[in-house]
């Protein structure tokens, strides 16, 4: 049973891509738990506390959970997320990770790891700093720049990164914002034309605090 002197969260990393389109979501994934052995189960969408579920699936073509909030599209990578089951405590409990698809067309699907409960007080400590590693900047772009790297951060509750790019040292104009990465490094995608830039990078841990911007590169 869940302890019930502790608020406890459920945490993994998941990466996944579902079918879909530009405007309509085909199939997805839910996150279900059942306190009755399994002889019924309730979707935990409304506890998310850090990357929940990020859309609707279609009502149409016949998939089983149509019409509710699901993990939809791509996640472009690893991402971790983070549910509140502190409301479960003194249960037994069972958890499932359950793909609704559609009549027809699929896709690659659903990548789970480093699934975890552990309990938790009121997490309100900022992640580290990451330390740049490359390219040095500023630095010129001739098209052929497009790695970014730079030291890990790790953090009991997982870590995401962001990272920035601009044509202004104090960032007053930001041509790239990257979030959600789940390595310490970025591929830049997109059109950027030649001249100087800058780039920094900040971590941000599974309860949401964000932590202080790298020094600027």
């Amino acid at each position: 049973a869940l302890p019930e002197d502790h608020d406890a969260c459920l945490y993994f990393r998941h990466a996944y891509e579902f079918d879909a389109d530009a405007t309509e979501y085909y199939d997805g994934g839910v996150v279900e738990c059942s306190t009755d052995g399994g002889d019924s189960w309730q979707d935990l969408g409304p506890h998310f506390a850090y990357n929940g579920y990020n859309g609707e699936i279609n009502m149409y073509y016949d998939n089983p959970i149509w019409g509710q909030q699901a993990f939809v599209g791509r996640s472009d990578g690893y991402i971790s997320s983070r549910v509140d089951i502190g409301y479960l405590a003194g249960e037994n409990i069972r958890f499932r990770f359950r793909i609704g698809s559609d009549s027809s067309v699929d896709s690659l699907g659903w990548f789970i790891d480093d699934i975890m409960i552990y309990s938790i007080g009121t997490d309100t400590t900022a992640p580290a700093t990451p330390a740049l590693l490359s390219p040095s900047a500023p630095w010129l772009n001739d098209a052929t720049c497009s790695v970014f790297d730079w030291t890990d951060v790790t953090d009991p509750s997982g870590v995401t990164y962001e990272c920035e790019i601009s044509s202004e040292p104090d960032f007053s104009y930001v041509e790239y914002l990257y979030m959600y990465l789940s390595e310490s490094t970025c591929t830049r995608t997109g059109y950027l034309a030649d001249g100087t830039y800058y780039w920094m990078v900040r971590a941000v841990d599974g309860a949401g605090n964000e932590g202080a911007w790298s020094s600027v590169w």
